[in-house]
């Protein structure tokens, strides 16, 4: 019933706030040690650039935490929406992918040669795109690229994202976009507290669309989003 769900709701919010306390003291830690040692100059100057590439990477943990607290403010007050405007679907689809931290061969890009105009906020199709791909990029074959499609069918903008790994487990395929779910991983550890998919589902309905999940031909999880074309568009 609705009790239950609330209760769960709560306790599923305690324990990200646990899992972010707990995750923040690591990088804080780190960038706390190696920014006095870079002060006090006992940094030999080949060890200069090892040193910068750890306080980047704890850096990026940092704003990965961030980035989570945020998203669960944004998804519980209803704010992921702010301002709708026209433009080029593509254009969203290229800064999401800028600002995914991955190798850029490990994605496969395919966009259509014209624009693709809907009426959205941009900031929150780049973050929910940015969501599929750095899931997809987790969860998918690291000798395999992540595929993303972006094109117009039936008077619709469609964005696909596939990856090579093992799949989404058929019981799963209907919960990946719940707050708080995880899908288990046959081969790695599961990082996140399952808030990523949930942004994606609340971007596209309240840009009028949907998202699925599905198991890709071949192996592999394909998720698609669809989204009404501005008026005047079509294919």
């Amino acid at each position: 019933g609705a009790a239950r769900r609330h209760a769960r709701l709560a306790e599923d919010r305690r324990t990200f706030l646990d899992h972010v306390a707990h995750e923040v003291r690591t990088p804080s830690a780190s960038l706390l040690a190696l920014s006095e040692e870079l002060q006090r100059g006992h940094v030999e100057p080949d060890r200069l650039a090892v040193y910068h590439a750890q306080l980047l990477n704890e850096s990026r943990r940092l704003a990965d935490l961030v980035e989570e607290t945020l998203d669960l403010a944004r998804l519980e007050s209803g704010r992921l929406v702010s301002r709708k405007e026209p433009l080029d679907l593509r254009a969203a689809v290229h800064d999401a992918l800028d600002s995914v931290r991955a190798e850029e061969d490990r994605i496969a890009l395919d966009v259509p040669g014209d624009d693709v105009p809907v009426v959205a906020d941009h900031a929150a199709l780049v973050r929910a795109v940015r969501n599929l791909v750095e899931n997809a990029l987790t969860h998918g074959a690291s000798d395999q690229p992540v595929e993303v499609t972006l094109s117009v069918r039936g008077g619709a903008a469609v964005l696909t994202v596939r990856d090579h790994g093992p799949g989404i487990p058929a019981d799963h395929l209907r919960r990946v976009f719940e707050r708080f779910h995880r899908v288990p991983s046959p081969t790695h550890d599961v990082k996140g507290v399952g808030l990523g998919l949930a942004l994606v589902h609340e971007v596209a309905a309240a840009h009028g669309g949907s998202v699925e999940a599905a198991a890709a031909p071949g192996g592999g999880a394909l998720l698609v989003v669809r989204l009404p074309l501005a008026d005047g568009g079509g294919a």
